[in-house]
């Protein structure tokens, strides 16, 4: 867990890199795996909000000596949050959305 979150009194609800995945416009794309199955288990508490994720990622560090490891963990996003997010905690979840009307 980010060390923002709990030292920031701002940081109130904690984000990882699924955390629009209930509310994803998803179009005409191709959906890997993980998509397909989300589609089915949803939830999003019925609300119209849709949202086009433009792009996601995680920055693990500012500090010029660790930002080589965002190309690393963003391989693959969702298996290093459920696998090593733990080990070594991102700073950030960055997302570039479109809202869907």
């Amino acid at each position: 867990m980010n060390t923002k979150y709990f030292g920031d009194p701002d940081h109130k609800i904690p984000f990882s890199i699924r955390t629009f995945d209930n509310y994803e416009y998803i179009g005409n794309r191709k959906l890997k795996f993980y998509e397909k199955w989300k589609l089915n288990h949803r939830t999003n508490y019925e609300t119209g909000a849709q949202f086009e994720v433009l792009e996601k990622k995680f920055i693990t560090s500012h500090f010029s000596v660790l930002k080589w490891m965002d190309f690393i963990v963003n391989i693959e996003p969702v298996m290093y949050e459920r696998f090593f997010a733990g080990i070594f905690s991102p700073e950030e979840v960055y997302f570039k959305l479109s809202a869907k009307k």
